[in-house]
């Protein structure tokens, strides 16, 4: 067999072992009772999820992709300074919705937020904008408020 990319190889069965490891210390918590979620239920799914992109990354070092060949062109040419700027840019924006969500709400805050990350950021059209911010944050809304019973901050919102 022949190996791609060593470095995703080692991460992905490190995230993957991480993920079988974290997996295997949340079931002996409860996951579920009649009143819901338990202790071990958040865990659980984290660590599915990170076995699952876990398999992806195992999957992409074993096959060559348009992504490898950037990374390519990347290593060869030097650091895209692009990339940098909006990581730079995403964590501001996340540090300014940590700040603001208590004072906003969460409605008010998801939105803007998506509205940055999916026009500036992404550079998608509107009706992808609203499409998929108004998608996310009905489908948060529905399942942290309504399904989990979690209080999200209301802000402003609290008045009306």
């Amino acid at each position: 067999m022949f190996i791609r990319s060593p470095k995703d190889l080692a991460s992905g069965l490190f995230l993957l072992a991480f993920g079988g490891l974290l997996a295997s210390q949340s079931v002996p918590l409860s996951l579920w009772t009649r009143g819901g979620p338990e202790a071990g239920f958040f865990p659980f799914i984290v660590a599915l999820l990170i076995i699952a992109f876990s398999l992806v990354v195992i999957g992409y070092s074993l096959g060559f992709s348009e992504a490898q060949k950037d990374e390519k062109k990347m290593e060869a040419g030097g650091q895209d300074p692009t990339g940098l700027l909006r990581v730079l840019a995403y964590a501001i924006l996340m540090l300014a919705y940590g700040l603001l969500v208590e004072t906003l709400g969460f409605l008010i805050t998801s939105a803007v937020l998506l509205l940055l990350i999916l026009k500036l950021l992404e550079r998608q059209n509107w009706k992808m904008t609203m499409a998929v911010g108004l998608s996310s944050i009905l489908i948060g809304y529905f399942l942290f408020k309504r399904l989990l019973g979690v209080p999200l901050p209301a802000g402003w919102q609290q008045w009306w």
